[in-house]
C-alpha cells in the first residue's frame, strides 16, 4: 500500500509541476506579445516624433553620397533627397509613425516612382529604396547632421509634369484658366511644372535660373521687409529652382559659376537689377518651353511688360540657344521681338 501511495503521490507532483510549467510558457507568450510594440500606434498631436525638421547625410547602396531632407507634420512626410554627384533633387512623400517607421514614395525625374521604407532611431536613417518593377532594393544608410540647412520653409506649389508637346519641348511654364471660389470667377494663373524643375539636372537649373533674372512667375514678398530694388521677392519659377529669392547668394553664386566664360551674361546677373513687380509697372512670362537634348539646349519663352498706368501691355517672344560644356554653359544665340498689345488680361497673384 505504501508503495501504491507514493507512486500516486508521484504522479500527482509530476501532474503538477506539468501544469505550473504549462502556464509558465502560456504567461511568457503573453508577455512577450504585451511587449511588443504596436505598429500602428495612434498620433499624438504635438508629437515631437511626428513633427520636424531633419536633415540626414550618407550614402545610398554604400557608394552614392546622398543628402536628404525631410519635414513632418502631424506625420505626414515631405521633402527631397540631393544626389551629390549629379546634383539631381529627388522629392519625396510619405507618412512615419511614433516608432520612427516611415514609408514613402520617390519621385525621380522620369516620373517613375520608388518606394522608401526606413526606420529613424538615435540619429539614423536606415532601410531601403525599392524598385516596384523588379523588387530590386538599394540600401539606404543615414546619419543625422544637426550643423546642415534644414528643409526651406516654403510653400511650393507641387504641379505633376504635363510632359512633352507636340514638337517634343517640356513645358516649363505657362497661363491657365483657374476659378477662385473666393471671387466667383475664372482668372488666368500662371503656373510652373515643379515636378520636373525641383529635380532637373544641374545645366537646365543654370538655364532656367537665367531666365528668372529676366522676368517673373506670380510674385509674393519673402521672409521679412522686401528691398526697396525688389531683391527680397520670390515667386513660383524661383521656388522651383529653389533658389530662395531673387538676388540671394544662392542664386547669384550658382549662375556666376554656370556662365562664368559668359561676359555679357554675368554682367546681366551681376548688375543688380532686379525684376519689378511694382503697383503701376511689372514684367511677367506668359510661356517657357524647353528642349535638352545631348550638349543642347533651347529655350521658347514669352514675357509680357505692363504699365498700368497707362494700360499699356508689351510682349516679348523669343528663342535662346546654350551649349553645355562639362560644367559650363555658352549661350550661342538669342533672338526676341517685341509686340505691343492694348489690352490687359486680369492676373491672379498668388499668395
Amino acid at each position: 500500500m505504501k508503495n501504491v501511495y507514493y507512486l500516486l503521490s508521484l504522479v500527482s507532483f509530476v501532474f503538477l509541476l506539468s501544469s505550473c510549467l504549462k502556464n509558465e510558457r502560456s504567461n511568457a507568450v503573453i508577455h512577450e506579445k504585451e511587449e511588443r510594440p504596436k505598429k500602428a500606434a495612434p498620433a499624438v498631436i504635438g508629437s515631437e516624433k511626428l513633427n520636424f525638421k531633419k536633415t540626414f547625410t550618407g550614402k545610398i547602396n554604400k557608394r552614392e553620397d546622398v543628402v536628404v531632407n525631410l519635414s513632418a507634420k502631424e506625420g505626414k512626410i515631405k521633402g527631397f533627397a540631393v544626389i551629390k554627384k549629379s546634383g539631381k533633387r529627388i522629392p519625396i512623400e510619405g507618412e512615419i509613425d511614433e516608432e520612427g517607421h516611415l514609408e514613402a514614395k520617390a519621385l525621380f525625374e522620369t516620373g517613375f516612382k520608388q518606394v522608401l521604407k526606413a526606420d529613424m532611431e538615435n540619429g539614423e536613417l536606415k532601410g531601403g529604396i525599392i524598385d516596384p518593377k523588379n523588387e530590386r532594393t538599394d540600401s539606404v544608410s543615414l546619419k543625422e547632421n544637426f550643423a546642415a540647412a534644414a528643409t526651406p520653409d516654403k510653400d511650393l506649389q507641387w504641379v505633376k509634369d504635363p510632359g512633352l508637346t507636340s514638337n517634343g519641348f517640356k513645358q516649363i511654364l505657362w497661363l491657365q484658366n483657374r476659378f477662385d471660389p473666393q471671387m466667383n470667377d475664372s482668372l488666368i494663373t500662371i503656373t510652373v511644372n515643379s515636378e520636373y524643375v525641383y529635380t532637373c539636372p544641374k545645366p537646365v537649373r543654370a538655364v532656367l535660373g537665367y531666365y528668372s533674372t529676366m522676368a517673373g512667375a506670380d510674385y509674393s514678398a519673402s521672409d521679412g521687409e522686401p528691398n526697396a530694388n525688389y531683391s527680397g521677392f520670390r515667386n513660383l519659377l524661383i521656388d522651383a529652382l529653389d533658389f530662395d529669392f531673387q538676388g540671394s547668394d544662392k542664386q547669384i553664386r550658382y549662375l556666376s559659376n554656370w556662365f562664368r566664360k559668359e561676359p555679357n551674361v554675368l554682367k546681366q546677373i551681376n548688375n543688380g537689377y532686379f525684376v519689378s513687380y511694382g503697383s503701376s509697372w511689372f514684367r511677367q512670362f506668359d510661356s517657357i518651353n524647353m528642349k535638352y537634348e545631348g550638349d543642347s539646349i533651347i529655350v521658347n519663352f514669352a514675357y509680357f511688360d505692363c504699365d498700368m498706368s497707362k494700360s499699356d501691355r508689351w510682349e516679348i517672344i523669343g528663342t535662346g540657344k546654350f551649349k553645355v560644356v562639362d560644367d559650363m554653359i555658352h549661350l550661342i544665340d538669342q533672338k526676341a521681338d517685341t509686340v505691343r498689345v492694348a489690352a490687359i488680361p486680369q492676373m491672379a497673384v498668388t499668395k
